[in-house]
């Protein structure tokens, strides 16, 4: 063997002993020194106090040191994602470190390891000192034992304990003993108090016949709390045994019978057991309440929204937020004055002879001090801690007795009262399990109150490395699994709150103290800010106007994870920003997150590639013209978010991120991604726009078996051969949960084989949920869908759109399917056999449709079909109703074209009538005679495919609709009242039912059938031309929503008005929300009846009705107590509220387009409306009388286009109660009323979509939002 053999084999072998080394030393960092060390840095991290200044050098040091050890294992697992993408493009990979980089490697790696053993040597000296420091804590102890006894004086909480009352007194119907109902709020808003004033309620003294009062500690004792609760049952009997049963037996002997209040304060999630066990403890602890009298009650406060899990029969909670200002204030005088107003002494103090201290005048206090002490409420109290009432105690312990207003000055500027607070919240926060508590600090980078989507925040935790992954533990759950239970928890613990809009937002004290706990570590330099950049800062929000400013202490900061730039400035500093932003980035190179989304940038620098431990990089809304090829070395790239992206091409390297898991953007940046097959870690591909050219084809889905979720295949007639659709092997993504099938083009007539062979090889994993096949013009059903071995077992929704074949035996295919949808399929005759599950049925566009029975087989085979619909009933109404003649005429029309290839009269044997060649419209005998002629031929034609095909279900050739649906809906489907009758008549589980554009049906059902459907809650009928009577209607007896829209014959016929207000009724009674718009027949007369007896009623809406002129009377008024909004739109001929003032309940009012009441005047009646929406300003003095505009609390003007007119402003003067105000979809004004500063108690102003405002005119102190979507300067 030569020398250079013998040196290269010892050099591979040398090469191979240090590789190995450095393996064995990584893991050893990796799984045994890092998270020991982690787990005692975070313990000590939420428990030391800010004074110890060795134990904070001593964390500093050891941040430090893990943040090295991070990055560090990091880029050795960034150098084999390397080698990987190199393998993948069989590239000549060689080893990534030559001998002087292992040894590097080597030399660095032992030098963090002697780091950790350093300041793990310290750990003992601090680790007593820790637990000792937080044991002597008095914040971090139980709160205090409570009692029952009310000492504290209550403001502000009348509504909440009228309503806490209620809900314990009302009738409650249920089998079990007992209810529980919370209350839940953040610490130190009340609970307890709101409990204790409920408690000595005289209502409650009145109702309940035992009332117990039990303190909950931390340390929970069952045997504690049972011999509580017995004393009290025995009214202070001494308790001589620790046995817990036979302490339960007393209890349920001393109870039974009994109508019970137990009241549970300060009640604790055990954060160390499962729900399951807390869930048990409280059942066993709470057995003997079953003893109790029904209607019984257990009053639970807790901060934690959580506890409703944990008790059985648990009610909605009672969400306790802080006070109001007035409320506030009042608290805050009675600390500190003795008095809740200073310029009204309490009289009953005064009876008692007890001496009000007051200020510099001994009987009235210092204007100067009221003046600093309603400073500090709205600035403190309220606005910095939302009302809290703990405070209103901690400030006002600062200033008791001590009335210098230089001190309530420094007060005012102190930051000591927010740490008093935020110590006292800390509690709750400390009780989290420490993954939650990384999650709730993580946020102090987000501004406060910031709603964000569940997305977002599950993005930037994993980003952070907030989120341990536990794949190869749970192989079920992926990171983002995690994520979201870690969410959902902190949602179940009160710290999120979930809005309607599906937005979270951090409770906003719950910020405060995650802003507390990261202070050396994270920070937001906004616009305004005037803060400096301490050199442990890890996690920093900026905008981009003050990054200049900071750019070299940014640039200093070796431990930065996140960066999140923003961009409140115009763009004209543009060429700025761009060298700016380079050379930031160029410097932040151990960078995890960074955010750049809406930046005015145009220009990424080359070297974000060298961002090599980025996981997120949101580049969303960008006017950048190129992404950097470099882009696409970053492995470890987890999320990249490049929604509204304006670049015109996506680089071909994006290809090698093959650790990316989601790609945020548009369809269209989508599009321009080539060879996504080869990311193949992506979970989530929203769309895959099929073409021919390479790196597009559908063979791209071969390797994408991690996808997730959602997954549109569209452009499918781009595959023509069945190997090309087989190469996608969807039946291998096992995790998806719904699939889109499209073929945008059906490519003729000839194109109908290869696409049923294409399809057959497109067979959904067999998990598949939800599948929608659109534009499929194959003869047959595919392969899957036609075996009987149920090759789709959980399939619960199937929409086929645009399906031109044969259906497939749904029954038999899909057993387990809940909703079928038979959208536009334009050659359906008649309905396969459905599954005798489904619960939900919509048919739209299905045109030849028919709906037939047995009965209807043996007539139509004979000849001897008749109408479905007698049009002699409905011929007189249409001759003076141009409008339905007209409408039906066009869709007469319409339908003969559409079938004329399709219905063949000699086969049908029925004539159909020529259309007209005229624009004259025709006689209504004869529309409707040609309209019959067709419905005949559709039925007939669907009888004879239903007899030739001999399509048989198990009981005979025609099988109903499962008696098991729920919705019905039928929409462009000709059926008419015979097939309708057909339809609903045994269908008694329904509760929602929709009738639009059935333009065949004149009537609803009899009486007798409806009265059958006793399950139906919503009606929807809308453009059904002929409808001209409501049959049994009034019959349904559950009826609660019903919705009638653009039926220009709607109540042509009606039944004659019988003698009392009942008889006379048109409606259901049970009705709770009634639309009515766009109806051309309805008159004040026929208003009247609609709403008479529906004093249930709550939401009436009556829009574009041209012919009605007045709202109904007083009288006709005076038994609609319940209705709470009520909508007038585009009722052109409108001109008298009537007897508007009637409606007590009402809450909001929207008048829109009804001119007429512009000239009506100044409303008569008192009216208390607290929400309105106009389109005039104007119309506010003809709705509302004075008191009615006080009283007014929000107000939305919605496209007003004239100027404001010195009357309209002199009525806003008037609206002295008013807190939010919104112009919106105002596009022709120009400037806003110029009085705005009248509105003293305005707090929230919002302008939307209003381009031509300028400006805003001076606006009132008050303020508190401004959300302003028009080009005014704020």
């Amino acid at each position: 063997m030569s020398v250079a053999k013998v040196r290269s084999l010892l050099s591979k072998n040398f090469h191979s002993i240090l590789e190995e080394k450095v393996q064995t030393m990584l893991q050893n960092l990796q799984t045994e020194s890092l998270p020991k060390i982690k787990a005692i840095k975070e313990e000590a991290e939420i428990r030391f106090r800010d004074e110890n200044q060795p134990l904070i050098m001593w964390l500093r040091e050891v941040d430090d040191v893990i943040c090295e050890a991070e990055d560090v294992l990091d880029e050795y697992k960034y150098k084999h994602l390397e080698q990987q993408v190199q393998r993948k493009q069989h590239a000549y990979v060689r080893s990534f470190y030559s001998y002087t980089r292992h040894v590097h490697y080597v030399s660095r790696v032992e030098a963090i390891l002697k780091r950790l053993d350093r300041v793990s040597f310290r750990v003992k000296d601090f680790i007593e000192f820790i637990r000792s420091d937080y044991i002597d804590d008095p914040h971090a102890r139980a709160g205090d034992v409570t009692t029952s006894f009310l000492y504290e004086e209550v403001f502000g909480r009348d509504e909440e304990i009228k309503h806490v009352t209620k809900l314990l007194i009302r009738d409650h119907k249920y089998e079990q003993s007992y209810q529980v109902l919370p209350i839940i709020g953040v610490g130190g808003v009340g609970k307890t108090v709101l409990a204790k004033s409920v408690y000595h309620h005289p209502e409650i003294i009145k109702h309940f016949q035992l009332r117990m009062w039990v303190h909950v500690p931390e340390d929970f004792d069952e045997v504690n709390i049972t011999t509580s609760m017995l004393e009290l049952a025995t009214k202070g009997v001494s308790v001589d045994t620790t046995n817990l049963e036979m302490l339960q037996k007393r209890l349920s002997n001393n109870i039974q019978d009994k109508r019970v209040l137990l009241v549970l304060d300060g009640v604790w999630y055990d954060e160390k057991s499962t729900e399951l066990a807390n869930k048990v403890r409280w059942m066993r602890l709470l057995a003997p309440l079953r003893c109790c009298r029904s209607g019984s009650m257990i009053l639970v406060t807790s901060r934690m929204k959580l506890v409703d899990k944990i008790f059985a029969n648990s009610m909605d909670p009672v969400v306790l937020k802080g006070l109001g200002e007035d409320a506030c204030f009042a608290l805050f005088n009675r600390y500190v004055f003795g008095i809740a107003d200073p310029q009204t002494p309490d009289e009953h103090l005064l009876e008692k002879g007890e001496k009000i201290v007051a200020i510099a005048d001994p009987q009235t206090p210092d204007e100067r001090l009221l003046e600093l002490g309603k400073k500090i409420v709205a600035e403190i109290i309220v606005g910095r801690f939302n009302g809290l009432p703990l405070a209103v105690m901690v400030v006002t312990g600062m200033l008791s007795r001590m009335f210098d207003a230089e001190r309530w000055k420094y007060i005012l500027r102190s930051n000591n009262t927010f740490q008093d607070v935020i110590k006292f919240l800390m509690v709750s926060y400390q009780r989290l399990p420490q993954h939650l508590q990384r999650c709730v600090a993580h946020h102090s980078i987000f501004p406060k109150g910031m709603a964000l989507s569940r997305e977002y925040l599950i993005h930037s935790w994993i980003g952070d490395g907030l989120i341990i992954d536990l794949a190869e533990e749970k192989k079920w759950l992926t990171v983002e699994d995690i994520a979201s239970a870690y969410l959902n928890e902190l949602v179940s613990r009160s710290f999120f709150q979930c809005r309607d809009d599906g937005l979270f937002v951090l409770h906003h004290l719950m910020h405060d103290v995650a802003d507390f706990v990261t202070k050396d570590v994270c920070i937001r330099i906004e616009h305004n800010t005037t803060r400096e950049i301490p050199p442990t800062i890890k996690h920093l929000r900026i905008d981009m106007e003050r990054l200049a400013e900071h750019k070299k202490k940014i640039c200093k900061l070796k431990n930065l994870r996140t960066l999140v730039v923003t961009c409140k400035s115009s763009g004209i500093r543009v060429p700025i920003y761009n060298e700016l932003l380079g050379k930031t980035l160029k410097k932040t190179k151990r960078l995890r997150v960074l955010r750049l989304a809406s930046c005015h940038i145009n220009q990424l620098p080359e070297w974000l590639g060298d961002l090599q431990h980025l996981r997120l990089l949101d580049l969303s809304d960008l006017q950048v013209k190129r992404l950097p090829r470099s882009v696409g070395t970053l492995y470890h790239l987890l999320y990249l978010d490049l929604m509204n992206f304006k670049a015109d091409r996506m680089p071909g390297s994006l290809s090698k991120l093959i650790n990316l898991r989601r790609i945020m953007s548009d369809d269209a940046t989508l599009d321009r991604f080539g060879k996504i097959g080869e990311l193949t870690a992506l979970q989530q591909l929203p769309l895959f726009s099929i073409e021919k050219k390479e790196g597009h084809k559908i063979g791209e889905l071969k390797k994408l078996n991690k996808l997730q979720g959602e997954l549109h295949i569209s452009n499918l007639q781009n595959v023509c051969r069945s190997k090309e659709a087989a190469a996608a092997k969807l039946k291998k993504k096992t995790c998806l949960h719904k699939l889109y099938l499209e073929w945008n083009d059906d490519g003729g007539a000839s194109a109908s084989e290869t696409m049923e062979k294409v399809l057959d090889e497109l067979q959904p994993p067999h998990q598949i949920n939800d599948l929608e096949i659109v534009g499929y013009a194959g003869k047959r059903p595919p392969i899957w869908m036609q075996l009987s071995q149920h090759s789709l077992p959980y399939l619960k929704v199937l929409i086929l759109n645009q399906w031109r074949g044969t259906l497939p035996l749904l029954g038999q295919s899909v057993p387990q399917l809940h909703q079928l949808g038979l959208w536009n399929c334009s050659k359906l005759r008649c309905l396969p056999p459905l599954p005798l599950n489904l619960e939900k049925l919509l048919l739209s566009g299905c045109y030849l449709l028919a709906i037939i029975t047995e009965a209807d087989l043996v007539k139509g085979y004979a000849q001897e079909m008749k109408a479905g619909f007698d049009s002699r009933r409905i011929q007189e109404s249409l001759k003076k109703n141009n409008r339905a003649m007209a409408k039906l005429e066009l869709e007469i029309q319409s339908l003969e074209a559409r079938s004329c290839d399709l219905i063949k009269p000699s086969s049908s044997g029925y004539d159909l009538e020529p259309s007209a060649g005229s624009n004259a419209l025709e006689s209504s005998s004869t529309l409707l005679a040609r309209l019959q002629s067709w419905g005949l031929s559709r039925k007939h034609d669907a009888i004879s495919e239903k007899l030739t095909t001999k399509m048989q279900s198990i009981d005979g050739n025609v099988q109903p609709l499962p008696s098991s649906l729920q919705q019905l809906h039928l929409a462009n489907c000709f059926v008419d009242d015979s097939e309708l009758l057909n339809c609903i008549s045994e269908l008694t589980l329904l509760t929602h039912l929709v009738l639009a554009g059935c333009y065949c049906i004149t009537t609803l059902p009899s009486e007798e059938v409806l009265s059958k459907l006793k399950q139906l809650q919503e009606l929807q009928i809308e453009d059904c031309v002929l409808v001209t009577s409501l049959g049994g209607l009034r019959a349904l007896p559950s009826l609660q929503v019903l919705n009638i829209r653009s039926c220009p014959n709607f109540l042509a016929l009606i039944p004659s008005e019988g003698s009392s207000s009942v008889t006379s009724a048109l409606l259901p009674e049970s009705l709770i929300d009634l639309e009515i718009t766009d109806c051309e027949l309805m008159t004040n007369e026929l208003i009247n009846r609609c709403l008479r007896g529906l004093t249930r009623l709550k939401h009436l809406s009556l829009q574009q009705l041209k012919h009605i002129t007045s709202f109904p009377s007083d009288d006709e008024l005076s038994h609609l107590t319940s209705i709470e909004s009520l909508t007038l739109k585009d009722c052109e001929k409108l001109v008298s509220m009537g007897g508007l003032h009637m409606l007590s309940s009402l809450s909001s009012l929207h008048v829109h387009g009804c001119p007429g009441l512009l000239e009506s005047g100044t409303g008569d009646g008192i009216l208390h409306v607290p929400n309105i929406i106009v389109d005039n300003l104007s119309l506010l003095q003809a709705l509302l009388s004075r008191k009615g505009l006080a009283s007014l609390q929000v107000l939305s003007i919605v496209g007003q286009e004239v100027p404001f007119t010195p009357k309209q402003e002199e009525c806003l003067e008037r609206l002295t109660s008013l807190q939010t105000l919104s112009f919106k979809n105002c596009e022709s004004l120009t400037s806003l009323p110029s009085n705005f500063e009248c509105l003293t108690s305005l707090k929230h102003l919002y302008v939307e979509n209003c381009p031509q405002i300028n400006s805003l005119a001076t606006l009132p102190t008050s303020l508190q939002i401004i959300l302003d979507g028009s080009k005014a300067d704020s």
